[in-house]
């Protein structure tokens, strides 16, 4: 690394989230590629460690922002945030900011929180959650199926959007056991959540999702990532 500047060398691609019965995009989420970095999560190892995630977060957010802002349609924006930049005491003042200087509306606009990622004070995460859907932002819960206490973080945050992790598509038409714990999240939250599942690859495993009660897909059957 050359210096705090090359830490924040980054540009987005955009990968759609589609309405699966009604094979319309419903909106895109913005997928980091850093420029002195392998790959997207070496980068955040790299952040956490270096103690630059909050900056990383929010400066991916404002970038995202105001790439999206450009464009005609106004399909939802899903931008990926971490709890830990959540409670910190300067996210309620920049986010604000990033509101002001993008005109970016909170109602078209999705934080997804990582269910896997450790949970550091709860309690905050909680009340600057819902600070966050009284603002008119939709909170989605990614990566469900790989933390520890799916059950517990999808009622204590009470997201509005479950997004399934990737392992689940992955080989969903021939495990049952992949398709009976998706069916019983659909079951219990389908109602008045909405359900992604990420990593679709084939037309096969889309038809399976649907067949389980999954509304909405992502991945590279329906969308690969790319420049808007």
């Amino acid at each position: 690394m050359n210096g705090e500047k090359d830490r924040l060398d980054f540009h987005h691609v955009f990968q759609s989230i589609v309405a699966l019965n009604e094979n319309e995009v419903y909106g895109y989420e913005a997928l980091l590629r850093p420029k002195n970095f392998d790959n997207p999560e070496l980068h955040f190892i790299d952040a956490k460690k270096n103690n630059y995630l909050f900056e990383l977060d929010m400066t991916s957010i404002y970038k995202a922002c105001l790439q999206y802002q450009q464009l005609p349609n106004k399909e939802k924006l899903f931008v990926n945030i971490c709890p830990s930049t959540i409670i910190s005491p300067k996210f309620p003042e920049i986010m604000k900011e990033i509101i002001d200087d993008t005109t970016i509306s909170p109602e078209n606009t999705i934080l997804e929180i990582s269910e896997a990622e450790k949970k550091e004070d709860l309690d905050l995460l909680i009340e600057r959650v819902n600070d966050l859907k009284n603002w008119g932002f939709e909170i989605a819960l990614d990566d469900i199926g790989r933390g520890e206490s799916t059950l517990e973080a999808i009622i204590e945050l009470d997201p509005d959007i479950l997004k399934f992790d990737r392992f689940f598509a992955h080989g969903i038409v021939y495990f049952q056991k992949k398709r009976e714990y998706m069916r019983r999240i659909v079951e219990i939250f389908g109602k008045d959540k909405l359900i992604v599942l990420e990593g679709m690859e084939t037309r096969e495993e889309m038809q399976t999702a649907i067949d389980i009660g999954i509304t909405h897909g992502q991945g590279y059957y329906l969308g690969r990532p790319g420049i808007l």
